[in-house]
């Protein structure tokens, strides 16, 4: 006997879109515009740790702290 799951199951990610509306959040296609928006959006788009972009930018993750702020 074959089942068609497709059919019968709902994406998961079906209600993503909704979710991101409702808390107002996007942030991957916002522009951002300061340094510390750009340095943030980075980081997220990339996946990068605050200590990892630092490294990247070759600068102390005090200093990359600094601009976030």
């Amino acid at each position: 006997m074959t089942y068609l799951w497709e059919n019968r199951v709902k994406s998961f990610l079906a209600p993503i879109p909704e979710i991101i509306e409702f808390l107002v959040f996007d942030s991957l296609t916002a522009k951002p515009e300061t340094l510390r928006e750009k340095t943030m959006h980075f980081g997220q788009v990339y996946g990068l740790s605050q200590k990892k972009l630092a490294n990247q930018l070759a600068v102390d993750q005090t200093t990359l702290a600094g601009w976030e702020r």
